[in-house]
């Protein structure tokens, strides 16, 4: 093979039919299995800890370190290990490759030259579509990294995400798979029933060592078992027992943050990890929400996959409204206690109690907006479902991506979602008429379009005007567009930051 012709099968990269065009050798070479297989498994073991993977069954930190530091070290050398082996089995697959197309060595270093990175190609030019689509995949030995992923993985095994028993050792690790085996509905590190789905309550043992919140709310309240500094440490003491405490202590100096719930619920900290995990090209997917009050002095924390339609309504009956009326009483007996000349010190609290009550009624007020309208549907995606709640994100970056979105979903430009229906019907559902692939998505299908027997093709259905009126009728409800009227015209919540320091009650 010249270097001419590499380069125009280099060019032809993303044609299609290329593989079916490309020359294969007759002669068969089991080494070359064999060194593929080996180069394959050995590329797998890292994604055993990537969150986001197929191969995930549990964080890097989990497994059997007298300290998250010599974890971290031990990781680092692995990915050393695994990375010389690699070019080492790169390195023989070529010399078979080579010799299996009848590559001269002249030619071979000529193709190696033209395929290392030139010096000359700016870090713009040589981005493309497939870089987009690999960015942040390799595995890393950064520490403040590895530890940000282990809490994640403890928020997820709090909500019932993961199943602790494989980072504490009671489950052996699963067993690796055939290559070209179809892949898993779930991780294998994922809690699932006996079909390999996401686990309910009732598929969990009664000997499972950790509680786990089937609600998929968590709260920002010290007070609560379901608060979220509390459930991160529950799950600690699962897998580090005795050592827990330490291992919390030493994941806050790893993050280099003030404290645990500090980092948990800054925007910079846990939810701005959580997102870049969860992102991938211009994809954005985070699982775990925080809904903030406007001053960010009450947070709540939402899983995406146990979302329903009563989810607000839950928020507002079981936490926010009892909390409010706590700090409402509370306010009461201070004023009461300081009478009508209260100290420095008495007039300081009755200040922070103030502005907490204004706060969670802030917060009470968003979630009613919302609460009547809420009705999710997971294949709209992650960020449209999140986007009417773009009001109570407290990470900036995230914050402008949901209200984009809302803005673009108000005006008409993500129709096809089953939000839009929900919200507009009168102005989706003629769409529909004109639009097959619209009417697909929202199961309009055969009202709108038919197809002509003498022909074949789709054709559209003649409906009369009182037929689509009717249509459009039933699919309306009136607490419905009353809630997204009184949504719109809200004005957006006033906030201000607020210290993390503040004195809990």
């Amino acid at each position: 093979m010249s270097v001419q012709l590499a380069r125009v099968e280099l060019a032809q990269s993303f044609e299609v039919g290329l593989i079916q065009n490309t020359p294969v050798p007759t002669e068969k070479s089991k080494d070359l299995s064999d060194l593929a297989l080996s180069a394959w498994s050995i590329k797998r073991a890292p994604d055993t800890a990537n969150l986001t993977s197929h191969a995930f069954y549990a964080p890097s930190l989990s497994r059997g370190y007298t300290s998250l530091s010599e974890a971290v070290s031990d990781w680092s050398t692995l990915l050393g290990t695994i990375s010389a082996k690699l070019i080492y089995l790169q390195g023989q697959i070529d010399d078979i490759a080579y010799r299996l197309y009848g590559i001269s060595n002249e030619d071979r270093r000529a193709i190696e030259q033209m395929l290392a990175p030139s010096a000359s190609v700016t870090e713009d030019e040589n981005v493309t579509e497939l870089d987009e689509e690999t960015e942040d995949t390799n595995p890393t030995a950064d520490a403040p990294t590895l530890v940000a992923e282990l809490l994640d993985y403890a928020v997820g095994c709090s909500f019932g995400r993961w199943d602790i028993r494989y980072a504490t050792g009671a489950k052996a690790p699963p067993p690796e798979p055939d290559p070209f085996d179809p892949l898993p509905v779930c991780p294998p590190g994922m809690l699932q029933n006996a079909a390999g789905l996401p686990a309910a309550p009732a598929d969990v043992p009664s000997d499972y060592p950790l509680s786990i919140t089937w609600s998929g709310i968590l709260l920002d309240d010290p007070h609560q078992p379901n608060d979220i500094e509390r459930r991160v440490r529950e799950v600690f003491a699962v897998i580090y027992g005795e050592h827990a405490d330490a291992r919390v202590e030493e994941s806050v100096a790893l993050l280099g943050t003030s404290s645990l719930r500090d980092y948990l619920l800054k925007p910079a900290g846990f939810f701005s990890g959580h997102l870049k995990r969860h992102s991938k090209s211009r994809r954005q997917a985070p699982i775990y929400w925080p809904l903030s009050s406007p001053k960010g002095l009450t947070n709540v924390w939402l899983y995406y996959h146990r979302l329903t339609p009563d989810t607000f309504f839950t928020v507002i009956r079981e936490h926010i409204k009892p909390r409010l009326e706590d700090e409402e009483r509370r306010l009461f007996n201070l004023k009461q206690q300081a009478g009508p000349s209260a100290t420095p010190s008495q007039a300081r609290d009755i200040a922070a109690a103030e502005e907490l009550v204004e706060d969670l009624r802030a917060l009470r007020d968003e979630l009613q907006h919302i609460a009547p309208l809420w009705r999710p549907d997971l294949n709209d995606g992650v960020i449209i479902n999140h986007a009417p709640l773009w009001r109570m994100a407290n990470h900036a970056p995230w914050r402008k991506a949901l209200k984009e979105t809302w803005e673009a979903l108000v005006a008409g430009k993500y129709d096809w979602a089953h939000l839009a229906l929900h919200f507009w019907p009168e102005r989706v559902i003629p769409k529909c008429a004109k639009d097959r692939s619209l009417a697909i998505a929202h199961d309009l299908e055969s009202f709108f379009w038919a197809t002509d027997s003498k022909t074949g093709e789709t054709v559209s259905r003649k409906r009369e005007e009182k037929e689509i009126t009717s249509l459009i009728t039933e699919r309306t409800s009136p607490a419905v567009k009353a809630a997204l009227d009184s949504l719109l015209t809200a004005a957006a919540p006033s906030g201000g930051t607020t210290k993390r320091g503040r004195k809990k009650s």
